[in-house]
């Protein structure tokens, strides 16, 4: 299942990855997530950035970052 969601979402261009994340970030979050998330991020990553990831951090409560390099 994982594979063949990976596989999909691979179909999308970037733009559109990068406007549903704005999309995303655009409304007020805190609070909606309440358990503990691992965010899991490769700093070579060609569709986010960094800073959104950033962001995610200071908008989920008990988040924690993975970077892998």
């Amino acid at each position: 299942v994982f594979e063949r969601a990976v596989a999909e979402s691979c179909k999308l261009p970037a733009r559109v990855w990068h406007a549903l994340l704005d999309g995303l970030l655009a409304h007020e979050l805190d609070g909606v997530i309440a358990r503990p998330t691992l965010l899991v991020w490769g700093a070579r990553d060609g569709m986010f950035g960094r800073a959104g990831q950033d962001e995610l951090l200071r908008v989920i409560p008990g988040s924690t970052l993975l970077v892998y390099e």
